[in-house]
C-alpha cells in the first residue's frame, strides 16, 4: 500500500514540472516574438524593453463629430413674480396654481385702510399749503407805487373782509359789463364819426367842383364875378367842416382807446378786490402791514411766495405717491398666462416685497439646461439642434440655441444654455421634461491624428508633441489640437495629411533615432460618442 502512494506522489511531481516546463517555453516564446519580431500579426499592446521596433500609424481627414444628450426643462421665457409694493392685510388673492390670467386682470387685493387714510392727510396738507401759497401771491400784487394809497385802502378792507367774496364778485361782474358797455358807446360814438367826415368831405368835393364850374363860366362872361367869390366862400366852409370832422374823429379814437384801457384796468382791479377778500380778516390785517411796510417789502414777500411754492410742489409730490399707495393695494397681472405658484393667502400679513404669487407668460418658451464644461467652447449661439420631449411620447422638435451662460454655476459646476423651440402650436409646456439632442463638431473632414500618438499632452492649452517617422528616423513635432474624442484629435498646425506616427513604442525615443515600423491594423469605424447628462438638483422636475 505504501509503495502504490509513493508512486503516485512521482508521477504527479512529474507532471506538475512537465506543465511549469511548457508555461515557461510559451512564455519566452511570446517575448521572443515581441522583442525579436518573431510574427507578422498586428501589435496589440505597448512593447516593453529596449527594442528599437514602434507601431504606427498614418495622419488623415476625417469626420469628428460628436452627439450629446442633455436633459433640461421647460420654462416661460418670462417669469414675472407679483410682490407686495405696500404692506397690509391680504382681502383676497383671486387665483390658483395654474389658473389661467389676462393681462390686466386683478390678483390681489391688500386692505387699503392705511393708504386711503395717508391720501387724506396728503389732500388735506396740499390745500393748506395751496391757501397759504394764493394769500402770499395776492400780496405780492400790491406794489411800490400803491403802497401809499393801499394804506388807507387795507383798513377799509380789513373792515369790510367779512361781507367779502360774495360782494366782490358783484362789484367785479357790474365792472366788467360796464366797462363792455362803456367802450361799445365809444366804437359807436366813433364810426357816427367816421361817416360825418366821409360825408364833409363829399360836400368839400362837391363846392370844388362849382368853384371850378364857376370860374370857367366867368371867362366866358356867363356869370358875376360876385357868383365866384360866394362859391369859393362856400369851398372855405366846406373844407373848414372837414378838419372840424377829422379832429371830432381823433378824439372819438381816443375815447375808444381810453375806455378800453379804463375797463381793463377796472377788470384787474376788480379781480385783485376778489382774491383779497377771500384772505378774511387775517389776509386783511397782512395787507395793512404789507402797505405800511412799503415797496421794501415786496422783495421777502417774492422769497416766501417762492418757499411756499415748493411747499405746494412737495405736497403734490406726496399726494401722488399716497395716489400710488391706494393703486399699489391692488395687484394685476402684467402678461397673458397663468399662475405657477401661489405662496400666500387672504389673511396674511404681507409687507413690501413680499412674494404672493408667480406669473408665466404661456405664449413663448424655452428649454434651461446644463452643459458641461469640457463641451462649452464648442456649443455656439444660433446653433441648431433637436429637442425631446418625454411628455409627447419622445416627439422631436427643431431647436436652436438662443443663448449660454459666460459664468460656471457654482453649486453645478456647468454652465446653462437656453434652447429655443419651433413650437408655432404651443404643444410644449412650462414644467416639461425634455432631451436636448446636440452634433458638436466641425464641418467636413478635417486633419486628425490618432491619440495614441500624443505626448505631452496639454488641454488646456491644447497642444502635444507626436513622433513622426521620415526615412526611418525620429523627428520630435509640436502639434496644435482642436477637438478630440477617445480615438482622434483635430490636428490645426505641425502636421500635414499621410504623416507617419509613433503609436506604440517600448519606451521614449529621441529626435533622429532610427526605427524599425510596423503599421497598426486599421480600427473599424466608430459611431460618434453620446454624453447624457443628468439634470442638477435644482433642474430636476
Amino acid at each position: 500500500m505504501e509503495t502504490s502512494e509513493s508512486g503516485d506522489t512521482s508521477l504527479a511531481l512529474k507532471a506538475t514540472f512537465a506543465i511549469g516546463g511548457l508555461v515557461l517555453l510559451l512564455v519566452l516564446w511570446r517575448f521572443g516574438t515581441i522583442f525579436l519580431g518573431g510574427h507578422d500579426g498586428p501589435i496589440t499592446g505597448r512593447a516593453r524593453g529596449t527594442s528599437r521596433k514602434v507601431a504606427v500609424d498614418q495622419t488623415r481627414y476625417d469626420q469628428l463629430k460628436f452627439n450629446y444628450e442633455i436633459v433640461g426643462n421647460v420654462e416661460s421665457i418670462q417669469t414675472v413674480d407679483v410682490v407686495a409694493r405696500t404692506s397690509g392685510i391680504l382681502e383676497e388673492v383671486e387665483k390658483l396654481a395654474g389658473d389661467p390670467v389676462k393681462k390686466g386682470e386683478v390678483l390681489v387685493k391688500i386692505d387699503d385702510a392705511r393708504a386711503m387714510a395717508a391720501l387724506y392727510k396728503a389732500k388735506s396738507d396740499l390745500a393748506n399749503a395751496q391757501f397759504t401759497y394764493y394769500q402770499l401771491q395776492s400780496q405780492r400784487e400790491l406794489t411800490d407805487v400803491q403802497a401809499s394809497s393801499e394804506v388807507s385802502i387795507a383798513k377799509a378792507d380789513l373792515q369790510t373782509a367779512r361781507a367779502g367774496v360774495e360782494k366782490s364778485q358783484s362789484v367785479y361782474e357790474a365792472t366788467v359789463t360796464q366797462g363792455e358797455a362803456t367802450v361799445a358807446q365809444a366804437q359807436a360814438n366813433l364810426e357816427g364819426v367816421k361817416a360825418q367826415l366821409r360825408q364833409a368831405k363829399v360836400a368839400f368835393d362837391q363846392t370844388k367842383v362849382a368853384y371850378d364850374r364857376f370860374l370857367t363860366l366867368q371867362r366866358k362872361g356867363f356869370v358875376s364875378a360876385a357868383d365866384v367869390q360866394d362859391a369859393y366862400a362856400e369851398v372855405l366852409s366846406a373844407h373848414a367842416t372837414v378838419q372840424a370832422r377829422q379832429a371830432d374823429l381823433k378824439a372819438a379814437e381816443k375815447a375808444v382807446a381810453n375806455a378800453r384801457q379804463q375797463a381793463k384796468k377796472e377788470r384787474v382791479s376788480s379781480r385783485a378786490d376778489i382774491q383779497t377778500s377771500r384772505l378774511a380778516e387775517a389776509s386783511a390785517q397782512a395787507g395793512v402791514d404789507q402797505a405800511q411796510a412799503g415797496t421794501s417789502r415786496s422783495q421777502s414777500f417774492q422769497q416766501q411766495l417762492l418757499a411756499q411754492q415748493s411747499l405746494v410742489e412737495a405736497a403734490e409730490a406726496e399726494l401722488q405717491s399716497a395716489q400710488l399707495q391706494v393703486e399699489d393695494t391692488t395687484l394685476r397681472s402684467p402678461v397673458d398666462g397663468f399662475v405657477s405658484n401661489r405662496r400666500l393667502d387672504p389673511g396674511t400679513l404681507v409687507n413690501v416685497g413680499d412674494l404672493i404669487l408667480t406669473v408665466q407668460a404661456g405664449e413663448e418658451v424655452w428649454v434651461i439646461a446644463s452643459l458641461p464644461q469640457e463641451i462649452y467652447n464648442y456649443v455656439e449661439v444660433g446653433a441648431k439642434c433637436q429637442v425631446k420631449v418625454d411628455g409627447l411620447r419622445n416627439r422631436l422638435f427643431d431647436a436652436y440655441i438662443s443663448s449660454k451662460d459666460s459664468a460656471v454655476d457654482t453649486a453645478s459646476r456647468q454652465f446653462n444654455i437656453r434652447v429655443k423651440i419651433d413650437d408655432p402650436e404651443n404643444e410644449v409646456k412650462p414644467g416639461m421634461f425634455v432631451r436636448v439632442l446636440l452634433t458638436l463638431g466641425p464641418d467636413g473632414d478635417r486633419l486628425t491624428v490618432p491619440t495614441s500618438a500624443l505626448l505631452n499632452r496639454n488641454d488646456v492649452e491644447r497642444t502635444a508633441q507626436v513622433y513622426r517617422v521620415v526615412d526611418g528616423r525620429v523627428e520630435v513635432v509640436d502639434v496644435e489640437l482642436g477637438p478630440s474624442d477617445r480615438e482622434k484629435a483635430l490636428v490645426r498646425s505641425g502636421l500635414e495629411e499621410g504623416d507617419v506616427v509613433v503609436v506604440q513604442t517600448a519606451g521614449s525615443l529621441r529626435d533622429g533615432q532610427e526605427v524599425e515600423t510596423q503599421s497598426v491594423t486599421p480600427r473599424p469605424e466608430l459611431t460618434p460618442p453620446t454624453l447624457t447628462v443628468s439634470p442638477t438638483p435644482q433642474e430636476t422636475p
